[in-house]
């Protein structure tokens, strides 16, 4: 079902995409906003887009997206891929889901090794991207029960 469209939740999900994908081809921009959803429907994480967009931006580190903590939000940005980056966001909030990550709700680039990545099941990886769902019941469909 898809979640209630706002300009506020468009531009939340768009710098996600923008910001942590918009090197990425469009399924690793997919996948990036399948992430964000998959978080608001999971009672791990705060129930609201920017909730969990913008979860520990008021510190320098701990931010859930690192965007929203290390300046990237300031540099200029380029028109025609932040309109890529829109449109992968508008069609997610339209209901689009990018089964190949199914229930991911964690990544990170390759070239680091969160603490947090062995205790987590691995789903797969677009370009530089791997993505991760938690283990056993908390990482099956039953458990994202908002939405």
């Amino acid at each position: 079902m898809p979640l209630v469209r706002s300009p506020t939740r468009i531009f939340a999900v768009t710098e996600a995409v923008y910001y942590e994908a918009r090197s990425e081809g469009p399924d690793g921009q997919r996948a990036v906003a399948q992430v964000v959803l998959n978080r608001v429907r999971h009672p791990e994480y705060p129930a609201t887009i920017c909730g969990v967009v913008y979860e520990g931006s008021e510190r320098d580190t701990g931010c859930q997206f690192s965007f929203t903590c290390d300046g990237s939000r300031f540099r200029r940005i380029e028109r025609f891929a932040w309109a890529d980056a829109r449109r992968v966001a508008e069609d997610a909030l339209n209901g689009y889901v990018h089964a190949p990550i199914g229930y991911a709700t964690h990544y990170h680039t390759d070239d680091v090794r969160p603490s947090w990545s062995g205790s987590l099941t691995r789903v797969g990886a677009f370009g530089e991207h791997i993505f991760y769902r938690w283990p056993g019941r908390a990482g099956e469909p039953a458990a994202f029960v908002r939405g």
